[in-house]
C-alpha cells in the first residue's frame, strides 16, 4: 500500500481528530464570553456553548458540502458572512430554548460568542496562509 493511500485513508481520521479539538477550543471560548456577558455560571455556560455549537457546526458541515460539491462554489466569497449569521441565529434559538428569560442577552451572547469565535477562526487562517 502507497504511503499516499494511507493519506487519504487517514486524512479524515486526522481531520476529525483535529475537528473535535477545535470544537472543544471554541465552545471553551464562546462559554467564556457567555460567562463574561453574565448569561449564566461558568458550568451552564460551557453546557450551553458545548450544545449550541453541536446543531451549527451540523450546519456548518452541510454549507461546506454544499458549497463545494455544487455549481456555488463561485459564490465561496459569501460561506464567511453567511456561516456567521446562521451560527448566531441557530446559537441564539438555543440559548433562547436555555433560558427563556433571558430575552435580549441571549442574542448577545450569541452575538459577542460568534464574533470571538470567527475572529479568533480568521485569525488561525490568515497565520497558516
Amino acid at each position: 500500500m502507497s504511503f499516499s493511500v494511507l493519506a487519504d485513508v487517514g486524512g479524515p481520521i486526522l481531520f476529525a481528530g483535529f475537528g473535535i479539538v477545535a470544537y472543544l477550543a471554541l465552545s471553551l471560548l464562546e462559554s467564556i464570553v457567555l460567562r463574561l456577558l453574565k448569561w449564566g455560571t461558568f458550568w451552564r455556560s460551557l453546557l450551553a456553548s458545548l450544545l449550541m455549537n453541536l446543531p451549527s457546526t451540523l450546519v456548518g458541515f452541510w454549507l461546506i458540502w454544499v458549497v463545494e460539491f455544487s455549481r456555488l462554489n463561485r459564490l465561496q466569497f459569501l460561506l464567511i458572512p453567511a456561516a456567521w449569521a446562521l451560527s448566531v441565529a441557530i446559537e441564539g434559538g438555543v440559548l433562547v430554548l436555555m433560558k427563556r428569560d433571558g430575552g435580549r442577552q441571549n442574542w448577545m451572547a450569541a452575538l459577542a460568542a460568534n464574533t470571538a469565535s470567527y475572529l479568533l477562526l480568521l485569525a488561525q487562517r490568515v497565520a497558516v496562509s
